[in-house]
């Protein structure tokens, strides 16, 4: 039996089937942890076991500036780069995630229409700190389109609410 997202036709995997049923079953009491698990379910999709999918995911969710520990090397680039703690705070804070896969690191980038360069804090997910910080001048739309060899997308953006 193959299960479909209702709106947008997508095959689902068998634990996004499973949290479907569970919601169903439970009255539907919120969709978190189905996106949830759809976002673990994607990192497994490319190649990210379910244990690391699931810390990762954690990380995303649940982490702002007063839960990761910036590295002297990251506070360093800052200083280098010109980007105020403030502002890597605002990315940690309030920023998309992305999973870039080539780094195999949680990016959480800037929210900042105005800018031409975005702050981008790259998070190390097993140990919860900030390894680097630098300057991304390619918006949301144009991330998901840069390819590795072999035409693979190197950043998928995690939707989970936090």
């Amino acid at each position: 039996m193959v299960g479909r997202d209702l709106f947008t036709d997508e095959v689902l995997s068998p634990a996004v089937r499973t949290a479907a049923i569970i919601g169903a079953v439970t009255a539907g009491v919120g969709d978190k942890p189905l996106d949830v698990l759809r976002a673990i379910a994607k990192l497994g999709d490319l190649g990210v076991s379910g244990k690391r999918a699931e810390t990762i995911i954690n990380v995303a969710r649940h982490s702002d500036s007063g839960d990761l520990t910036k590295t002297t090397h990251a506070l360093e680039r800052a200083a280098e780069r010109g980007i105020d703690e403030d502002v890597i705070d605002d990315a940690l804070d309030r920023g998309t995630r992305w999973w870039d896969i080539e780094e195999e690191s949680l990016l959480m980038i800037e929210v900042d229409p105005t800018s031409a360069n975005r702050a981008v804090a790259v998070i190390d997910p097993d140990s919860r700190r900030v390894a680097t910080v630098y300057l991304e001048s390619r918006r949301d739309d144009e991330l998901e389109k840069v390819l590795l060899d072999g035409g693979r997308k190197r950043f998928h953006r995690i939707d989970i609410e936090r």
